[in-house]
């Protein structure tokens, strides 16, 4: 794995939906670039208006400066392909919460981005080293739990990994999470599924 961790400033993320969202749109204000993928062309594009208008809001509200909210739509754009994730540092998955999807999504995904990139599942019930299982290099997954709805109500996001994930990467990430103002609980997958 890459020992350059700091520097981490391109976000993929799987799956439109209110949970890719979320996560696309706090990292956006933050000032990382995200490219946005979903099987569904149509909910790209439904993703983009929803932040648009969620941007719109907040300009309304005073919580944020016009030129501020448009910076952070600008950092999202949306992605044809699996492959256009490509130079992405970090992409995380927010699909359906099936084993066998999840898998077969960090298969290709590993087929895709470099070999650095870390690969993360947004799982709320499944074990990350059974997601990992699938991967030719497991060590590089973990859980992100982002909590609904993101950075709003519950500013927090669980960390999951296994005991063969890299240190080097949880401090990477909780980097990150600083930068998008989320507090990162650190946890091991295993432990947790024992607490479960």
């Amino acid at each position: 794995m890459n020992s350059d961790f700091d520097s981490i400033r391109t976000l993929g993320i799987v799956g439109a939906g209110a949970m890719g969202r979320g996560i696309a749109q706090i990292a956006a204000s933050a000032g990382l670039d995200v490219r946005l993928f979903d099987a569904d062309a149509k909910a790209v594009g439904a993703a983009r208006d929803y932040l648009r208008e969620t941007f719109e809001k907040l300009v309304a509200k005073g919580k944020i400066e016009r030129p501020i909210a448009d910076a952070a739509l600008a950092r999202v754009s949306g992605a044809e392909a699996l492959a256009d994730l490509a130079g992405c540092q970090v992409v995380v998955e927010a699909i359906v919460e099936r084993l066998d999807a999840k898998r077969e999504l960090l298969r290709a995904l590993e087929d895709v981005v470099g070999p650095h990139c870390i690969l993360a599942s947004n799982t709320s019930s499944l074990s990350i080293t059974s997601i990992a299982a699938a991967c030719a290099f497991p060590r590089r997954v973990a859980g992100f739990h982002f909590f609904n709805p993101v950075g709003r109500k519950f500013p927090h996001v669980r960390v999951l990994h296994d005991h063969a994930f890299v240190w080097r990467q949880v401090h990477a990430i909780n980097l990150v999470f600083r930068d998008i103002a989320v507090k990162p609980l650190n946890l091991r997958s295993d432990l947790i599924q024992c607490l479960q």
